[in-house]
């Protein structure tokens, strides 16, 4: 059993699914949206901005600045919390950590996609949604929305994983594989679904923003025949993507444990509409000892992070008996 697999709960009975995935309503066929999708960490939410300035109107309640975004997710809140919901209905964690690549929309949830999509369908610009989780309902996206654009954006694994761990969630402090299995699992779907459906959809590396945005939305355009407004200020900058990663060991503990992301991450740039594959340096020859090194060397690095941790907190707890020694001394003197 995968990390993944050990954060979900059996599901209940009375939570079966039986969804009927609808067909999209003849008065809705001409519609055109614009969906923004891709592994969390992977630039989402700055090409959610992007195609936001350059006319796409992604949502009016949008979720604000977080941990790891502090420009803001980019998302929409009607959206982000149908798909949250849809999950945990299905016990999955409501970011969507799963194994599961395809996950059905069920039937309960259907009047609610209705009503949101009849609200949205409103607007009289080109619009869409960013969330993550899209991934994960993409067949049922497709079979609702016949005529949208897909965008999937995506990062190189060891980019991702580093960044969810800085992020600090605290699944990831006992389940260190879901991040992996998670990006494993999120691009699959997409490489799936981009062979199946590959005139609606835009695939790209988030790297590809170091060439400039406008080469990004060019290149969308035509692929996907839309017209967006390309004098919009550029919103990428250098420090919002890290890249340190690369240049660890951390590569090398990915080639060893998990080769088959390395793999997919090298299909993701063969199917790509604007690939950048990136390597880092992983020789086979240097991975083995590179792994042993490195691997001991963040053992070393953890037991001495809790050793000082440990010692802040002794620290502390000495700071707070002489303060409490020090208010009990000035009030018996007061008194």
């Amino acid at each position: 059993m995968n990390a993944i697999d050990t954060l979900a709960r059996e599901s209940s009975t009375s939570n079966a699914i039986t969804t009927s995935i609808p067909t999209e309503s003849t008065d809705l066929k001409h519609e055109q949206p614009v969906i923004i999708t891709g592994m969390h960490k992977s630039g989402t939410s700055l090409t959610s901005s992007v195609l936001q300035a350059s006319g796409v109107h992604i949502g009016e309640n949008l979720m604000g600045p977080g941990p790891g975004n502090r420009l803001g997710h980019f998302e929409d809140m009607e959206l982000y919390a149908l798909h949250c919901h849809a999950l945990v209905f299905q016990d999955i964690h409501m970011d969507g950590w799963t194994s599961q690549s395809r996950v059905s929309m069920p039937q309960q949830f259907l009047s609610r996609v209705q009503h949101l999509l009849e609200h949205r369908q409103k607007s009289p610009r080109l619009w869409g949604w960013k969330d993550p989780r899209t991934t994960l309902f993409l067949d049922f996206w497709k079979q609702t929305l016949l005529s949208a654009k897909f965008v999937f954006v995506y990062r190189n694994p060891w980019e991702v994983v580093d960044s969810l761990y800085r992020r600090g969630d605290s699944m990831f402090d006992n389940h260190p594989n879901a991040a992996i299995e998670a990006w494993i699992t999120y691009n699959t779907a997409i490489l799936e679904f981009c062979k199946h459906h590959p005139a609606d959809t835009f695939l790209f590396d988030v790297a590809n923003y170091c060439n400039g945005e406008k080469r990004i939305l060019s290149h969308l355009c035509s692929k996907l025949e839309i017209t967006l407004d390309m004098s919009c200020p550029p919103r990428y900058r250098d420090s919002e993507l890290h890249t340190i990663a690369a240049s660890t060991h951390r590569p090398a503990i990915l080639q060893k444990c998990f080769p088959q992301a390395l793999d997919l991450y090298e299909k993701l740039g063969q199917m790509a509409d604007m690939p950048f594959l990136q390597t880092a340096d992983v020789a086979q020859d240097s991975i083995d000892e590179s792994y042993q090194f490195e691997c001991l060397q963040d053992w070393a690095k953890l037991r001495r992070i809790q050793g000082e941790q440990k010692t802040t907190h002794e620290d502390l707890q000495a700071f707070q008996d002489q303060l409490q020694q020090y208010l009990l001394k000035h009030e018996n003197s007061v008194v």
